[in-house]
């Protein structure tokens, strides 16, 4: 028997074409959590069924070779209409709706079924979580309740992958955006350092990104053009204000061009300078159309910093964020005379991993240790991916003691793991202690990562899945 279709149909079609999903390759995230609930309920047979205009598409699988059905002799169609509420089939030999469904009555020779509605924020009903059997059987309150949680993971994993297309999408609006601006555009750091220019900037001095990016105006620059712009950037920084200039810009063996120049801070966790400049040599007219650049710059820059300081694959602070969080913390520590320490920590033989398992599964390893770090530090340390299986940890306000029960509290946490493959991690330690003739001898952030590296190196040296302290 055919499900009718829901009262909301047209809106239910509409969401699910929102996730992007339909006809997409296999995916990890959703066959370990079809591969869990076949586990949990001892079904042979699970899937993760989407329900389209006019089929059921599986977007994971396990015990069925078959990706997709009519969606008229689908099962999981019957569940659209019941919110939240799993749908149950016991028998389907038995019951009506599906006594004569060719998928009963032929391969794959379905008896029980069990399907978790895959239910949006919006209250659509996309599809099932659904395990099944050729067998008559139920399920207990356990395994139901386990469904469903797990029906709503798949819910939890779908928005994330919308969150982060619309992320992209609207990354790739403001780059097209500024691309085919007039205006010559650009992002600078506290320190003057180059984080972003259009192509209207490289196209202008005839430069490419390398020639740009992170680097100063005295490394672009000639000198006293250098010494020019950064006045004019510390006093836009210093001041907290919009300041318009004009400013001289040559290159060398050509003739000076003329900028009239809007630069301005960005009100983010991290201090920034923008900028939009339009050469002035043969007119003066474009200062409207500047302000509008301004405020479209400061509007996009949320998702321009979210994607600069975060690694994608774990969602720790990345190498850029960790290095401007040590030196905030390390100047803090110095200041006031804290306590300030630091763990450097390697994955032990990760490459043999990689090799044995292959790189998905060591990604996938990356980000359980990433995970088993954020659960086990504290709300207030940092936890950065440092590069490649390194990890690195600032502990403020932390001692000798304190740090060296952290580091040990993280070693055994991820010792456990993966207890079918065990995997084990190597721990640097490093301290800026109180004491003056101590603080003294680190003179700034390097050190201190310096004598954890050491520290890291002699662990890995004595055995590895150890902790040792920087001398």
């Amino acid at each position: 028997m055919t499900a009718p279709l829901p009262a909301n149909e047209a809106a239910r079609l509409q969401a699910l074409r929102r996730y992007h999903v339909l006809d997409t390759s296999p995916e990890q995230p959703y066959d370990d959590i079809v591969r869990l609930a076949s586990a949990i309920c001892g079904a042979p047979i699970a899937m993760l069924s989407l329900v389209d205009a006019d089929r059921q598409w599986f977007k994971a699988r396990i015990g069925l070779e078959m990706e997709q059905t009519a969606r008229d002799i689908s099962f999981c169609s019957h569940a659209l209409s019941q919110g939240d509420e799993l749908l149950v089939v016991g028998d389907a030999h038995a019951d009506d709706r599906f006594a004569g469904n060719p998928l009963v009555r032929s391969q794959p020779n379905i008896r029980f079924y069990a399907g978790a509605p895959l239910v949006t924020p919006d209250d659509q009903v996309l599809g099932t979580l659904c395990v099944l059997d050729r067998i008559p059987r139920e399920l207990n309150q356990q395994q139901k309740e386990a469904l469903s949680i797990l029906s709503r993971q798949v819910i939890a994993q779908l928005e994330l992958r919308r969150k982060t297309i619309e992320l992209e999408e609207s990354e790739h609006r403001f780059r097209i955006f500024m691309d085919n601006s007039p205006a010559a555009a650009f992002l600078k750091d506290e320190q003057g350092r180059m984080q972003y220019v259009n192509q209207a900037y490289l196209q202008r001095f005839n430069m490419q990104p390398s020639d740009v990016i992170g680097k100063t105006d005295f490394e672009i620059w000639p000198e006293d053009q250098a010494k020019k712009l950064r006045a004019h950037d510390i006093e836009v920084l210093s001041g907290n204000t919009t300041v318009s200039v004009t400013e001289t810009v040559q290159i060398p063996g050509s003739a000076p061009t003329y900028w009239h120049t809007y630069k301005f801070p960005l009100k983010t966790k991290q201090k920034m300078l923008g900028g939009v400049a339009l050469d002035i040599t043969e007119n003066k007219l474009y200062e409207q159309q500047l302000e509008e650049y301004q405020q479209k710059l400061e509007s996009m820059l949320v998702q321009f910093e979210i994607l600069s300081s975060t690694d994608v694959l774990t969602g720790l602070k990345n190498r850029r964020a960790f290095d401007e969080k040590l030196t905030e913390e390390f100047d803090r520590a110095q200041r006031y005379h804290l306590s300030l320490s630091l763990l450097m920590i390697d994955v032990d033989r990760f490459k043999k991993f990689n090799d044995s398992f292959g790189h998905p599964a060591g990604d996938e390893l990356l980000k359980s240790v990433a995970r088993v770090m954020q659960e086990n530090a504290r709300s207030h340390d940092t936890i950065a991916r440092y590069g490649g299986e390194e990890f690195a940890v600032i502990l403020p306000n932390t001692g000798r003691e304190g740090t060296l029960i952290i580091a040990e509290r993280l070693r055994r946490a991820v010792a456990i793991l993966h207890p079918e493959h065990p995997v084990t991690i190597s721990i640097g330690v490093s301290s800026l202690n109180l004491s003056m003739s101590e603080a003294t001898a680190m003179t700034d952030a390097g050190a201190l990562i310096q004598a954890a590296d050491t520290a890291l190196y002699k662990a890995k040296q004595n055995g590895r899945n150890r902790i040792c302290e920087a001398a």
